[in-house]
């Protein structure tokens, strides 16, 4: 038996089984060219927040007042407490029902299983991780479309942020020290009521402003009502001399050089000119002729049509007349209203004086109060809000997807294509014991070969 060339044998395998091995070798690059072109892209987006150490007022006396700060150092166990309640399903809902209001994305609130499948995706495609030796937390997420993946990520932040504030402070910790508010804020919203209805559902201030409105008004109306009372007398005038003009004196000749009007002006000098020509044609016509009485006739329909141009005018400015007539009648009924209403707004204004004056006392022990309230919810929140949060990063997704990736599924795709062909080939060939070439009944049985016929399948 002789020894074997080990590359020459691994070439001869490689020969032999060519054709399996560039098969699956051109299958597998298929696939990946195929990924490549086919798959759906997928963007990623990112965001960070960080946590700081959370600075506690704790004033006995008064809020802002003497405060004595207390800063807690994060720790690993708030780091990963805050990973948790980011990736809450929680989180991810609130999210989903936070788009779902915006009507964004086709969601509508009351679809609650579309509801949870997308803050199911959001889930999947959702991670989060700690920057080492910082107290920022990384966020990602995976989505079809970048700009989709920045306003998922940014409601997910919105979320958490008010999941963060729900688990931390709640609001049941101050339901006490707000029951105890309850007595003082019935007294003043009864008080305010009568304020309102007093004052006609407005506010002392309004009813003040109001009064200062309408003698503004009623001082804008007067001026305004004698500039109309003068522009009325002069279009009176106006009128009364149009219709002097236009019903006296001949209207067969009369031409209304007196009135100033283009048009009229203009249909005046074509009836002039009408009558030149009427007395030319007389001049070699006899009246009674065709000539003549065409002429005349047409003599008569200018004139009509200028007196008729007058009358208009005349009808047109006693329009105006009775507009400015129209116009003072309303201001005038305009101020007596705003003068009897500003009668009704003083005796308001004088009543709701009385229970405004009420209403200050009451505030003041309200204030009191509140000021008690705000240092019990500073001292809860001494207890339950340990830190802060910031988003130190606005979600950004990159302009090119994360997958498909030319650039490494393509080398991968060729070289995996490489290494599963040889591994078939070399596999097919391991457990294939029949004799393939010469040699191999020496090498293998130990018998001389005398001669050899290719097969031709």
């Amino acid at each position: 038996m002789k020894t074997q060339d080990y590359i020459r044998e691994f070439f001869m395998i490689f020969f032999i089984r060519k054709q399996i091995i560039l098969a699956i070798m051109a299958a597998v690059v298929f696939a990946g060219v195929a990924i490549t072109l086919l798959a759906s892209p997928v963007y990623q987006a990112e965001s960070a927040v960080v946590l700081k150490g959370g600075q506690v007022l704790d004033d006995p006396t008064g809020v802002g007042e003497g405060a004595d700060p207390k800063i807690d150092a994060v720790t690993e166990k708030d780091l990963f407490s805050e990973i948790e309640i980011l990736s809450s399903f929680s989180v991810f809902r609130r999210a989903t029902e936070q788009l779902a209001e915006q009507g964004r994305y086709g969601l509508s609130p009351d679809q609650s299983a579309e509801i949870r499948r997308f803050a199911g995706n959001i889930a999947s495609g959702f991670e989060a991780s700690i920057v080492p030796r910082s107290n920022v937390i990384n966020a990602r997420l995976e989505w079809g479309d970048p700009q989709a993946a920045e306003d998922v990520l940014a409601a997910v932040l919105d979320a958490y942020l008010a999941q963060r504030q729900q688990v931390y402070n709640p609001a049941e910790a101050q339901q006490f020290f707000k029951t105890q508010m309850e007595s003082y804020q019935d007294n003043l919203a009864a008080m305010e009521n009568r304020l309102l209805n007093v004052a006609d559902g407005q506010r002392l201030s309004d009813l003040e402003q109001q009064v200062n409105a309408n003698v503004q008004m009623i001082a804008d109306m007067q001026t305004r009502l004698a500039d109309l009372r003068t522009d009325r007398l002069k279009q009176q005038k106006l009128l009364a001399f149009l219709e002097q003009t236009v019903n006296g004196g001949d209207k067969k000749t009369f031409f209304y050089s007196s009135i100033d009007n283009m048009a009229l002006g203009d249909l005046a000098r074509e009836v002039q000119g009408l009558y030149v020509d009427e007395a030319e044609v007389l001049q070699t016509y006899k009246a009674g002729t065709d000539r003549a009485n065409a002429v005349q006739r047409q003599v008569n329909r200018m004139q009509g049509m200028l007196q008729n141009e007058a009358q208009n005018i005349v009808a047109k400015e006693r329009a105006t007349l009775d507009s400015l007539n129209g116009q003072i009648e309303l201001i005038d009924g305009k101020i007596s209203e705003l003068r009897a209403e500003n009668r009704e707004l003083n005796r308001s204004a004088l009543k709701a004086r009385q229970i405004q004056r009420q209403i200050d006392i009451t505030e003041g022990t309200m204030r009191t109060f509140d000021k008690r309230f705000q240092e019990a919810r500073i001292k809860s929140e001494t207890s339950s809000d340990l830190f802060s949060v910031s988003v130190v990063e606005n979600p950004q997704a990159g302009p090119e997807p994360t997958f498909p990736n030319p650039k490494t599924i393509l080398p991968a795709s060729i070289l995996l294509g490489i290494l599963l062909g040889l591994t078939v080939g070399f596999l097919l060939e391991f457990f294939d014991h029949r004799f393939k070439r010469p040699e191999d009944l020496t090498n293998y049985a130990g018998i001389p070969c005398t001669f050899s016929v290719p097969e031709y399948s």
